[in-house]
C-alpha cells in the first residue's frame, strides 16, 4: 500500500520565488527518486506564502531516504533558510482498494 505524504511549507516574507526556484531544481530529482510515484507542487490561493507537497510514495521509508540525501547534500539548509519554521509532514494511508 502507498503512502500519500503532505508537506507543509510557510515561506519567509519575500521569499516565495526563491523557494520555488529551489523546488524546480528539487522535485524532477525527488520525482526519479526510488519510491516516488508522484509529487504535485501548490500554493495555497489565499495565503502565497503556505506551500503545500502532495507526494505519494511506496513508503514512508522511501520518502525519508530522499530527505536525509537532501539533507546531505545541504539543499534542505538552503531551503530552510527561507522558511518560517520546519517544514510539517503527515502520512496518510492510502486505502484505494475499494
Amino acid at each position: 500500500m502507498s503512502v500519500t505524504v503532505l508537506s507543509e511549507y510557510h515561506c519567509r516574507e519575500g521569499q516565495v520565488d526563491e523557494f520555488i526556484r529551489l523546488a524546480h531544481q528539487i522535485l524532477p530529482a525527488a520525482r526519479r527518486s526510488k519510491g516516488c510515484n508522484n509529487i504535485y507542487f501548490t500554493i495555497s490561493q489565499t495565503d502565497e506564502r503556505h506551500v503545500i507537497l502532495i507526494g505519494v510514495w511506496n513508503s514512508i521509508i522511501d520518502h525519508q531516504n530522499f530527505i536525509q540525501e537532501q539533507a546531505d547534500s545541504g539543499i534542505l539548509m538552503a531551503t530552510q533558510k527561507l522558511l518560517e519554521a520546519f517544514p510539517a509532514h503527515a502520512y496518510l494511508s492510502n486505502l484505494d482498494d475499494f
